[in-house]
């Protein structure tokens, strides 16, 4: 859960992707960002990294204002298991803990493209084969690339029961 009412990078695990309008991307290593810049809260931090990088346009605060934002949902935003009750039917922990080994097998993945909407019946055992079973389910949606526009960024992985 974020402290203070927001997700800190301290709380982050791996890597910190940012984007903005003007067309870059940049992506980094928490780890090495909170050395470097110590422990912010992740809104304040996107004014380090655009400093940084060296946008004109950070010291704006209304119109023409540096539109940099992360490019990775934060851990609350990310998808949520639908919660019904059936015992210990459903699978156990958050959703970031949640792989192939520990998914029972009556749920269904399915992955939809953050650009295009498109949504796509995904086979979990090839994914399973592929990405092996101790894969978190949540992360593998960044992995996905939408076949349909192409996008690659911000897809998301939903997790579901099968129809009986």
């Amino acid at each position: 859960m974020p402290k203070n009412g927001a997700w800190w990078l301290s709380e982050m695990v791996a890597k910190v992707r940012v984007e903005c309008s003007c067309g870059m991307k940049k992506q980094y290593d928490a780890k090495t960002l909170l050395e470097r810049a110590g422990d912010l809260p992740m809104p304040s931090l996107l004014g380090k990294l655009a400093e940084a990088n060296g946008c004109s346009k950070t010291k704006s605060t209304f119109n023409d204002r540096c539109q940099l934002r992360y490019s990775d949902p934060m851990p609350s935003e990310a998808p949520s298991l639908p919660m019904v009750a059936a015992g210990n039917a459903e699978p156990a922990g958050r959703p970031e803990e949640i792989t192939f080994a520990n998914l029972p097998e009556w749920y269904e993945l399915f992955c939809k493209c953050k650009r295009c909407g498109r949504e796509r019946h995904l086979d979990r055992h090839d994914l399973a084969r592929r990405f092996g079973t101790a894969q978190s389910i949540v992360a593998l949606g960044r992995r996905m690339s939408c076949q349909q526009c192409s996008n690659n960024n911000g897809n998301v992985i939903r997790v579901g029961k099968q129809r009986r």
